[in-house]
């Protein structure tokens, strides 16, 4: 006989799923449900504050100190108040504040959450947004909301909870042959979890943040880790684009670059590559050069590729990173990044390409047959050397294009013509702009001249002596010193 839906459930709760689903992301996704947090910028708000509470829950402490490089530091991993401690201050260190930003967010969203029908919550988050909407407004400037911070114990027991609640209305509706349609309804179970969550550090005032205590004992969920981290990587992608709040964007790009050491590789290229690459042409410049970095380092993460992916960098990546330097004004801070990481960007490309044809040739041999007169050593060794001929040309050229770009950009401290006006015929304002761009410039040769080793190594002796060589010499006659 057919078991009803909630015994499923449970079944799989036990048997299938990890650990961590009724421990960290059932609870995450009922919280979701909020009208506060169905708008992405308080959704991001949500995710950030409760993000090195999933990662230490989910992957275990031994495995985020080794990814914090704690563990070289002298921290204990036996430890747990210690290394919860200094895990904790990594996390806030490496991952924007959303706190100076929280009156954006929380009028915006309390807007948009009027819209909703809700039923009167006398504790959580919703009773001290709209106590705070009913303040004056510069008594709301700073407000202090106690967002929900996930508990293993609690989130477990809420799960429990309302699991019991409902197979007690399966049975209920089962014996009586009626749906229920909202009079056994009730809303007690979800303010209680709501109440318990808030409760920890609702008394923290935004400027003087104290460290919460750790949601759990560290153990970890075992090697199902990274797919539960993917699950929470996607909540974090499908917020970073639709948030209104700059800042949220980078706290966005700050976690999906922590989140490359505990996810697979197929999360890091269908998702963290992805957004990042939309990110690079935000209207915000700093996001742009954010979003450079983090793909940058995301990248190297990547030890395989599949063939599907072979031209990632000459029809995906490179192209953007064109439009984040032409478009938009050009402004120096994403000049810089682009510098800073075109070096890296260049290596990544021909381990890419290395990676490409290794993959093609894997996938041909064990489809094809080796080539009539030829050994298959010796077939597979002049389709590696032609494919990854032509895959590395394309790249060159299109690496030569980014530099030119950089340097065609790059703002100048002059005058038309290279002329220098003197500065009687200059306001304070256009001298310190000038002054700006004098520095600017300077940076963005100093990060081209840090990466020149690196690309003389990825454009070999011609590329080197016909490309590069050039601009080094006219930096020679640069007159800034460094």
């Amino acid at each position: 006989q057919r078991k009803p839906a909630i015994h499923y459930l449970r079944d799989w709760c036990e048997h299938v799923l990890p650990e961590s689903f009724c421990n960290c992301l059932f609870p995450l996704t009922v919280l979701l449900l909020h009208p506060l947090y169905q708008q992405p910028d308080m959704r991001v708000v949500l995710l950030r504050t409760n993000f090195a509470s999933m990662l230490w829950s989910v992957a275990g402490r031994k495995a985020v100190l080794r990814a914090a490089g704690c563990s070289d530091d002298g921290v204990d991993e036996d430890d747990s108040p210690s290394a919860w401690e200094a895990w904790y201050r990594h996390v806030e260190r490496r991952v924007c504040s959303l706190t100076e930003v929280m009156h954006c967010v929380v009028n915006s969203s309390m807007q948009a959450a009027s819209q909703w029908t809700m039923p009167e919550v006398s504790t959580g988050v919703a009773a001290e947004a709209r106590s705070c909407t009913a303040q004056p407004e510069e008594h709301c400037f700073k407000p202090s909301l106690a967002q929900p911070r996930l508990h293993e114990a609690a989130c477990k027991r809420f799960s429990e909870s309302l699991f019991g609640l409902w197979e007690e209305g399966c049975n209920r509706c089962i014996s009586t042959g009626l749906v229920d349609e909202g009079e056994n309804q009730s809303s007690a179970v979800y303010e209680t979890f709501l109440s318990e969550l808030c409760s920890d550090g609702s008394g923290r005032q935004p400027d003087a943040p104290s460290i919460p205590a750790p949601p759990s004992d560290g153990r970890g969920q075992g090697d199902d880790f990274e797919d539960v981290l993917g699950i929470v990587c996607s909540f974090v992608c499908s917020s970073a684009q639709h948030v209104t709040v700059p800042r949220a964007r980078l706290a966005c790009l700050d976690m999906l670059e922590m989140l490359v050491s505990f996810v697979s590789q197929d999360t890091i290229l269908e998702q963290i590559v992805p957004y990042s690459h939309a990110l690079m042409t935000d209207p915000v410049a700093k996001v742009r050069a954010r979003a450079v970095d983090v793909l940058t380092r995301t990248l190297d993460r990547v030890q395989q590729l599949p063939t599907s992916n072979t031209p990632l960098f000459m029809e995906y990546i490179f192209p953007q990173m064109m439009s984040a330097i032409s478009g938009m004004n050009n402004e120096p801070v994403v000049l810089l990044a682009v510098a800073r990481n075109i070096g890296a960007l260049a290596s990544h490309a021909v381990r890419f390409a290395e990676l490409s044809v290794a993959a093609a040739q894997t996938g041909q041999a064990g489809s094809q047959p080796p080539s009539p007169g030829k050994r298959p050593a010796e077939a597979h060794a002049a389709v590696e050397v032609e494919t990854f001929d032509v895959q590395w040309k394309h790249l060159q050229e299109f690496i030569k294009k980014i530099v030119k770009a950089l340097l065609e950009y790059l703002p100048t401290g002059g005058g038309p013509h290279g002329h220098q006006p003197s500065s009687e015929r200059l306001g304070a304002v256009a001298e310190e702009e000038m002054l700006l761009n004098l520095a600017v410039g300077r940076e963005v040769k100093i990060a081209l001249l840090r990466n020149m080793c690196v690309l003389a190594d990825s454009f070999g002796r011609d590329g080197t002596h016909n490309f590069l060589l050039p601009y080094l010499i006219s930096f020679m006659n640069d007159p800034a010193w460094e």
